[in-house]
């Protein structure tokens, strides 16, 4: 009898602990899902908006062909803090606020100029460190030269206490140059990847094939299928610690951390470039060399991205990269809608 009751008590207790592990189960559950959703409408919010400001500034460029070069400068100094009031928000958003301390050692300084400057790969960078060397007056540097890029990142990197007494002086300018970053992966692979390259570059190129590649293929360089399940097979090290032609922005330069003054754009390059020199009180004959253009268009991205197998590989690395579109204010790439229509998702 007591035996009985014993055992009725023991299973009404063990019910009990059952339906309240399923209720916080459930609880936990419905939870996450609201957080998800809510991010997922954060970041799609985000996209809509960009896509808008995006479009308007395409369509509504600053003249400066027509207009005095006062108007110009208020047409610009007014874009500027707009880019920056953007990054300052969208980071906020993100909740991507990080520790100073952690700043890499990829930024160059002007002393004279009182810039700082974070070099991102494949934005057109060569030139703009070509432009850098001629304000510093660096007679040691030969613009030619094949290691032109190594020799003026040993001798204008700034490190240590340097570094963070400049970033923390309001006399002094940050800025930074961006890219699409899809359009930024092609132009990445192209140089450094499509053909076996000397050197550093060549190594990863044959890392990546054999890794990744068909073992049937006879090739020592990856394909841009290839390349691409390699960065997203290997995420996160293949975008944040790998090689910086690739890194993303908010790993290289972290400009969520760093509060950039001037944010100039490849695809507006004319008109930033212009400003940006201008702003910090370069000589009035130095431009950005009249030779840059960008030789990547949206039929090439389409041409490498419709080439990628498994197809749904091109959405994880937009969603790998998502940060980056969100907060320097560029739409989902183009490129998405010509692979996949209007509604394709990336969760």
């Amino acid at each position: 009898m007591v035996a009985t009751m014993f055992s009725k008590v023991k299973h009404a207790i063990i019910r009990k602990q059952a339906s309240q592990h399923i209720q916080l189960g459930l609880f936990v559950f419905g939870a996450m899902t609201i957080l998800l959703l809510s991010y997922q409408s954060l970041l799609n919010d985000s996209l809509t908006q960009n896509k808008s400001q995006f479009n308007k500034r395409q369509l509504n460029p600053p003249k400066t062909s027509d207009v005095s070069n006062e108007d110009f400068l208020k047409q610009m100094k007014q874009r500027m803090e707009e880019r920056r009031s953007q990054v300052q928000k969208n980071c906020q958003k993100l909740g991507l606020k990080h520790n100073k301390g952690n700043t890499r050692d990829d930024l160059v300084s002007s002393e004279q100029y009182k810039t700082i400057f974070c070099p991102i790969p494949k934005t057109g960078i060569t030139h703009w460190k070509i432009v850098f060397t001629e304000l510093i007056r660096d007679t040691h540097l030969d613009t030619n030269s094949e290691d032109f890029s190594i020799q003026f990142k040993r001798q204008h990197q700034i490190r240590g206490a340097k570094k963070y007494a400049y970033l923390s002086d309001p006399k002094w300018v940050k800025m930074i140059v961006v890219r699409e970053p899809f359009e930024r992966l092609v132009s990445a692979y192209r140089s450094k990847l499509e053909t076996i390259p000397g050197s550093y570059s060549g190594k990863f190129a044959k890392k990546i094939q054999k890794e990744f590649g068909d073992p049937n293929e006879e090739r020592e360089s990856p394909t841009f299928s290839t390349f691409v399940n390699y960065l997203v097979e290997t995420h996160p090290h293949s975008l944040t610690e790998d090689n910086v032609h690739w890194t993303k922005y908010t790993t290289l330069c972290q400009p969520c951390d760093l509060d950039y003054d001037l944010i100039g754009h490849q695809e507006t390059v004319a008109e930033d470039s212009k400003y940006i020199l201008q702003h910090i009180g370069a000589p009035n004959d130095l431009s950005l060399p009249a030779a840059y253009q960008n030789h990547t268009n949206q039929d090439m991205v389409y041409e490498y991205y419709s080439s990628v197998q498994p197809r749904h590989q091109v959405l994880k690395l937009y969603k790998l990269l998502i940060e980056d579109y969100i907060i320097f204010g560029y739409p989902p790439p183009p490129v998405l809608k010509r692979l996949f229509g209007d509604n394709y998702s990336i969760y």
